[in-house]
This record gives structure tokens, sequence and C-alpha cells, in this order.
């Protein structure tokens, strides 16, 4: 994530309940089958990582169900984000 700026989240499930979690970015969102929920992130220590895990007992993988959260400056996510097969995103420029 961009240091110092507020990224929106949109979650979904394809089969089973989830619960997606950043405890010290303070963000969680239930991932719902066939509904989206949201919520926001916003890191303000550059070079920090950040675990997300699901906290919602979904199945046999469960616990395996993790990704990291690295803050860097708004050109190192650029470059990284160009190299990314995501969607579109909003820079605010």
């Amino acid at each position: 994530v961009p240091v110092d700026r507020v990224v929106n989240v949109s979650v979904t499930s394809r089969d089973v309940f989830h619960s997606i979690g950043v405890p010290e970015l303070r963000a969680k969102a239930d991932a719902i089958p066939s509904q989206t929920t949201t919520t926001w992130i916003e890191g303000s220590d550059p070079g920090a990582t950040y675990t997300a895990e699901c906290y919602e007992l979904c199945g046999e993988l469960h616990s395996y169900m993790t990704a990291d959260v690295v803050v860097m400056s708004q050109d190192e996510f650029g470059s990284w984000y160009a190299n990314t097969t995501g969607t579109e995103i909003d820079t605010g420029a």
C-alpha cells in the first residue's frame, strides 16, 4: 500500500464465509459469498510489513490464508502495481 494514503478494499467470497483482517492497521472485512463488503487501510510507516489473515474458521486450509501488506512510497507502489495483473486503481492524481 502507498504510505499515508487511504486504500479502499472490497472483498467477496466464492465459497464460504471468510473474515480478512490486518490488526495493526485496524482493518477487517467479512468476505461473504455473493456479496461485497468494504473496508479501508492506511499505512504510515514506509517499509513496514504487516500480515493479513483470515479470522473465520473457513475450512481445511484456513491457517494458510495469509498475505503480506507492505507499506511503500507512492513511486515504489506505482512501480510494483504496474507489474501486477490487479484491477485499476485511483491514484488520486
